[in-house]
C-alpha cells in the first residue's frame, strides 16, 4: 500500500486503509490540496510532545492546515481541522479527537471509520460562546467555501 499524499510505502493495516480512503475523500470530494494535508502529525501541549500511557508520542491521523506554509512547518497554530480514523468496527476515539482539537488551533474535526459495506462519520465544530465545547456539525466545507470564494459551474 502506498500513501496517497507522498507515495511512500506503508504497512497495510485496517486503520491505514481507512485513513487512505479519507485522504482521497478530502482531495477529490472536498478539493483540499495535498500540500495542505499531513498524516500522522505529532500533537504538542505547549512545547512538549503529548505522550500516551506507554510514553509514545500522540499523533493525529490526518491534519488539514490553513496553508501550504503551515503544513510544511507543521504549525499547530494554523490547523483548520483534524480527522481521527478508526479501523472497521472500532467505535471509540471521540475523546482522542477532542484532545487533539483542544491542544491545537483546529476549528473542528471528523471521526471516521469505514468498512467494505459502510462508512461511519461524525463531524464536530469547536465553539467558544457561550462556553468552550465541540458540537455536532453538518459536514466539512469544500475548499472554495473555506477560502471565501464561490464556485462557478459552466
Amino acid at each position: 500500500m502506498n500513501d496517497f499524499l507522498t507515495n511512500q510505502e506503508l504497512e497495510p493495516t485496517p486503520e491505514e486503509f481507512v485513513r487512505q480512503k479519507f485522504l482521497r475523500i478530502l482531495h477529490f470530494e472536498y478539493q483540499y490540496h495535498k500540500d495542505c494535508i499531513k498524516r500522522e502529525v505529532t500533537i504538542f501541549y505547549g512545547c512538549q510532545e503529548l505522550k500516551d500511557s506507554n510514553g509514545k508520542p500522540v499523533r493525529a491521523d490526518i491534519v488539514v492546515y490553513n496553508s501550504k506554509r503551515a503544513c510544511l512547518a507543521k504549525d499547530q497554530g494554523n490547523i483548520f481541522f483534524i480527522i481521527e480514523c478508526k479501523a472497521p468496527n472500532i467505535t471509540e476515539g471521540y475523546n482522542q479527537l477532542v484532545s487533539y482539537i483542544y491542544n491545537t488551533s483546529a476549528s473542528g474535526g471528523v471521526w471516521f471509520s469505514s468498512s467494505d459495506t459502510e462508512d461511519k462519520i461524525n463531524y464536530y465544530r469547536r465553539i467558544s460562546e457561550p462556553n468552550n465545547q465541540l458540537i455536532p456539525w453538518i459536514g466539512l466545507p469544500k475548499i472554495w467555501r473555506n477560502m471565501g470564494c464561490t464556485r462557478t459551474y459552466r
